[in-house]
């Protein structure tokens, strides 16, 4: 039990208080095993961000708490930055958690105490790859996966209020959406607006080419709006496990553009909410488009579907 409360944004937890540096790590294990193990073993202590796995070329275990290699991010979990090694080397790995007392209690229990394969584990805490200017919002996906981890799948929804297209400064062969979105905490009496923007280009000769390219557009503004609002909550962890959540009103809306990550992400997006019956459409879905045309009503109906 944390011995006080601990605050928990929707950023990614690049401290080195979330971060563990896992070794002594089986050989026998193809590197998808040990991502399998290392994301079973330690999530049983908290939510993670993700775990990174590596191929060992000098044992890390030789290293120092000032020398072992930094965090991996960007690496492709469970695939290692160096594929073309043998696995027989062995491996090692970076743990990330969002809370850090869940990272400590999993240091504390597992660091020397858990066998795997026939080896023990050793786990200390790792640093930062590097010190990031301003925190980084999570992905969409990642504000998803945290928000139902500590409120639930059915404490929380989003209400899509508008997805506009912006004709302002238009760039030729492009279009560009605006979208804004509530997130509503049930039984917090918590909402946090966010606004975002999608914009995707297309070929003028393919008529087929703009409708996808709109619908793309929609999807993101939608997403980077949730994003955009998610970055506002604070979960507050109690002493005794239960979370509250408190709004940051100090936070603007920005309109970002999107990254090549977002982008190559967009269209694979498995769940935006809690499942519904097949046909159905959720009630919050549909809140805040009393004023739009009906055709738009429509587009955006299909979106929602189009995420779920």
């Amino acid at each position: 039990m944390a011995s006080s409360l601990e605050i928990i944004e929707f950023k990614r937890p690049d401290e080195s208080e979330k971060n563990l540096y896992v070794t002594g790590i089986s050989k026998k294990l193809s590197e998808q095993e040990v991502h399998e193990h290392l994301y079973q073993l330690f999530s049983t202590y908290g939510a993670l961000y993700d775990v990174y796995v590596n191929v060992v070329v000098d044992s890390p275990e030789s290293c120092s708490t000032e020398t072992q290699p930094a965090s991996t991010e960007g690496a492709v979990p469970g695939v290692s930055s160096s594929t073309n090694q043998a696995f027989g080397n062995g491996y090692y790995a970076f743990v990330k958690f969002y809370s850090s007392q869940a990272a400590l209690n999993a240091k504390q229990a597992i660091s020397g105490r858990y066998i795997l394969k026939g080896q023990l584990l050793k786990v200390k805490f790792g640093r930062s790859y590097k010190a990031a200017e301003e925190p980084v919002n999570l992905s969409f996906n990642k504000c998803c996966e945290l928000a139902s981890y500590y409120l639930g799948f059915n404490g929380w929804c989003s209400k899509i209020l508008s997805v506009q297209e912006d004709k302002d400064d238009p760039v030729p062969n492009t279009v560009r959406f605006i979208g804004q979105v509530i997130i509503e905490v049930r039984g917090h009496s918590m909402q946090s607006e966010g606004v975002g923007l999608g914009e995707f280009t297309y070929n003028p000769q393919d008529v087929m080419s703009r409708m996808t390219a709109i619908h793309r557009a929609k999807k993101l503004a939608y997403m980077r709006a949730c994003q955009s609002a998610f970055g506002k909550l604070l979960l507050v962890v109690l002493p005794n496990g239960k979370v509250a959540v408190e709004v940051d009103c100090t936070q603007s809306n920005r309109l970002d553009f999107a990254t090549d990550e977002e982008l190559q992400g967009v269209v694979k997006v498995n769940q935006l909410e809690p499942p519904v019956e097949e046909g159905q459409v959720p009630e919050d879905s549909v809140q805040g488009t009393d004023n739009l045309d009906d055709i738009n009503a429509q587009l955006l109906l299909d979106l929602q579907a189009d995420i779920d």
